[in-house]
């Protein structure tokens, strides 16, 4: 089944920032043009981590961040 462009079934659950940003645009009727300017808004915040890598950890990182992941293992050729 494919997702409707202007109205994609993705939960936006969590508490962060930028998903009740995403939620107010939902809600509040703005559409696509509201849901791309929250995301512009989130991308320009201190919150958005344009280098993951080397931004530290803050108090909402959690357990199960990418840094918690165990590292993928080689298998085959080498």
């Amino acid at each position: 089944m494919a997702q409707d462009a202007e109205t994609p079934s993705i939960a936006l659950a969590q508490e962060a920032t930028y998903q009740k940003a995403l939620r107010d645009a939902v809600n509040g009727g703005a559409g696509r043009q509201g849901i791309e300017q929250a995301s512009r808004t989130f991308v320009g915040s201190e919150d958005f981590a344009a280098e993951p890598g080397s931004t530290p950890p803050t108090r909402t990182t959690s357990a199960t961040s990418a840094r918690s992941w165990p590292r993928p293992r080689r298998t085959g050729g080498r």
